[in-house]
């Protein structure tokens, strides 16, 4: 009779062989898909992300940026960048090579999760499919974002939860946790609530223990997050000279012109409706891109956007909408035959809903900040889907089908898009409706 070890090698080949495939595929979506379309003067008008001052950010010496919010952001990751751009002679190409291999990893960490959750890698490689082809993955993996990079610190505190659960909590994993703590905050400050959240339900498990032993536990990993933040804050001040140190700014204050108080106030049910929209479909599969003015009627800034937020009947008809369908009905299969009441998925459904509550007030195209929350929510749900037993029919041939349509969707809207950058992104050459206007008898230039 095979051994559990023998018979785990297939699944643990296959998902490596699928882990090839998604880097290179990651690779063809950063180098070649773009043609000769050119992002870095567009800056914040593509999907509303920060090109240039993450390239810069990654790749270079020059003070760190938006510290209030990346806090260590240069320190974490500008060593590793600025070392692929010597090597490579590009710092974009270096970036988008940081980038891929981030949300290479990201996908990954879907997967492990989900055999983590279920003891099984055909789970695995459903979530890792299902989140690999997602636009949120591939737009991340052709255009370096914050985010990209931050979402590691979703799955790491989880899985290192996992890991320990059923043994005792002592003082070295508290030193762990702090470390975590001090690492998901630099990287963008609000990810420390995902290390927060496992460790607290790390805490409850242990509560047997004794109230006493745990606060000294929890304190003490408090402790070793704040001292190592500010520790690293202050050598990144100093071997980044301008860059200011965080807990001399207001993070809050810093990010109130991207609170959403008055869609909140005016329309809660729709404002809840389409972020609903955006986690269940839009990340999963966005319609045809579509030119939005909001940078200039909100923020003032010049500059036009494509926004999968407004996009209309036109952008969503044919495939996008048959996605979507599809989607919708997954979700509510894994609503309906999944089993949800599982310990294991306390910790992520928590990480979940802290996700959903903070761009329920914060954030514009939600699509940017995906990787915070993606593939925790693609793993969770094939994991219940899994676990409830009545779901587990036909989930790997329904994941492979659904991830398949996924990819050719969402490559041809990136394709779009990068169409829409060569173009320009000009309002000039815009009709009052935002589309392209006919050229002139004679007239010479891009068209869309």
């Amino acid at each position: 009779m095979p051994s559990l070890r023998s018979r785990a090698v297939p699944g643990a080949l296959a998902f490596a062989v699928l882990a090839a495939a998604l880097l290179a595929l990651y690779a063809f979506v950063a180098f070649v898909l773009p043609g000769d379309a050119n992002v870095l003067p567009h800056s914040s008008g593509i999907y509303d992300m920060d090109v240039k001052r993450v390239m810069v950010d990654l790749t270079t010496g020059k003070p760190g940026y938006r510290t209030s919010a990346h806090p260590l952001q240069k320190l974490l990751l500008a060593p590793w960048g600025a070392g692929l751009a010597r090597v490579l002679g590009d710092p974009l190409v270096a970036a988008k090579t940081l980038a891929l291999l981030a949300t290479w990893l990201g996908a990954l960490a879907g997967g492990v999760l989900a055999r983590a959750f279920t003891g099984d890698w055909r789970p695995a490689l459903a979530a890792t499919a299902l989140t690999g082809t997602s636009f949120a993955f591939l737009l991340a993996a052709g255009i370096p974002e914050s985010a990209t990079f931050a979402g590691l610190a979703t799955p790491v505190p989880l899985l290192f939860g996992l890991a320990r659960r059923g043994r005792p909590l002592a003082a070295g994993e508290a030193l762990i946790w702090g470390g975590l703590a001090a690492l998901a905050f630099g990287l963008t400050f609000t990810q420390v609530a995902n290390v927060a959240i496992a460790l607290a339900v790390r805490l409850w498990e242990q509560r047997g223990a004794g109230v006493r032993a745990l606060a000294g536990r929890a304190a003490l990993a408090g402790l070793v997050a704040g001292l190592l933040a500010l520790a690293l804050g202050e050598a990144q001040a100093r071997l980044y000279p301008g860059t200011p140190r965080f807990w001399t700014l207001d993070p809050v204050g810093a990010e109130r012109p991207f609170v959403r108080a008055t869609a909140i106030r005016a329309t809660p049910a729709a404002h809840t409706a389409r972020l609903l929209l955006h986690f269940g479909v839009i990340d999963f599969a966005a319609p045809r891109p579509v030119l939005s003015d909001f940078l200039m009627r909100d923020h003032g800034i010049p500059s036009w956007s494509l926004s999968a937020e407004e996009a209309g009947w036109a952008e969503w008809r044919g495939l996008p909408l048959l996605l979507a369908a599809a989607l919708l009905m997954a979700l509510v299969a894994a609503a309906r035959w999944g089993r949800w009441r599982d310990p294991r998925l306390l910790a992520p459904g928590l990480c979940l809903l802290f996700h959903f509550s903070l761009h329920w007030l914060y954030g514009r195209e939600y699509v940017i900040y995906a990787p915070h929350w993606h593939g925790l929510l693609v793993a969770v749900s094939v994991a219940a889907l899994w676990n409830g037993e009545r779901g587990r029919r036909g989930l790997p041939l329904a994941s492979g089908l659904l991830a398949a349509v996924l990819l050719l969707n969402n490559l041809a809207v990136l394709r779009a898009s990068y169409a829409e950058v060569s173009f320009g992104l000009g309002a000039e050459r815009r009709d009052p409706r935002g589309q392209a206007r006919a050229a002139e008898p004679g007239a010479s230039g891009a068209q869309r």
